[in-house]
């Protein structure tokens, strides 16, 4: 589904007038009614006013988010995302917009929201998938160690910290492009329930330790 952009907006108020069919330059109000056959997602919205439509709308898109269940198989393993797991969501002005649309439309009319989600939330949760996998890459790894000096001296010891760093190794991960363009399209289309199975290639480390030296550096030089 494609959802065109609005830009009427719903103004709250209320009128004593019968209620019609709202004409193209009608002000759409909270008690304007819808009277066409509209659906919004596949949400019927026809016979309710613009105030009550908002309401069972955004309960509808809510039960449509917490349905979803979008499984990521890579035999034998997989993950299910869910609506937490990638941030799903809408912006307000999309809902607004749809209801001012819905109390002029004079015919039967589908429309829709479309769903966003948060693209660091769901790079995470293939992160998790990833981990899952025999041979994943690994990132590189900074840890602190101690080691024994003597002091000639006085022939007394002291332990002296240094930064030890392991290095980042190149193994297995799903393909995160291609899963992020399907989980886009299943959105778009509304199906909540895909199944996806990525191809898995050889991936680098995100962190090098090359990356961690930089940064213990700098941590060392403040």
């Amino acid at each position: 589904c494609t959802s065109s952009s609005h830009t009427e907006h719903t103004i709250p108020g209320s009128t004593d007038s019968p209620r019609k069919p709202n004409q193209g330059n009608d002000v759409i109000t909270d008690d304007s009614m819808i009277t066409a056959d509209v659906t919004v997602n596949g949400i019927p919205l026809r016979g309710q006013t613009v105030g009550s439509a908002r309401t069972h709308l955004k309960q509808g898109l809510q039960d449509l988010m917490d349905s979803m269940q979008i499984q990521i198989i890579v035999d034998p393993y997989s993950m299910v995302l869910t609506d937490e797991k990638i941030g799903l969501g809408y912006e307000e002005e999309e809902l607004e917009g749809v209801l001012v649309s819905a109390a002029k439309a004079q015919s039967k009319t589908e429309l829709s929201i479309p769903l966003t989600h948060d693209e660091t939330l769901l790079r995470m949760s293939l992160s998790e998938l990833n981990d899952q996998l025999p041979n994943h890459a690994s990132n590189a790894k900074a840890e602190v160690l101690w080691k024994k000096n003597k002091i000639k001296l006085s022939g007394e010891y002291y332990l002296q910290p240094y930064w030890s760093y392991t290095e980042g190794t190149n193994g297995m991960a799903v393909d995160s492009a291609s899963v992020l363009e399907q989980i886009e399209n299943a959105l778009a289309e509304g199906n909540y329930t895909a199944e996806i199975r990525p191809k898995v290639i050889i991936s680098e480390p995100a962190i090098t330790a090359e990356m961690l030296k930089k940064q213990t550096t700098l941590l060392g030089s403040c």
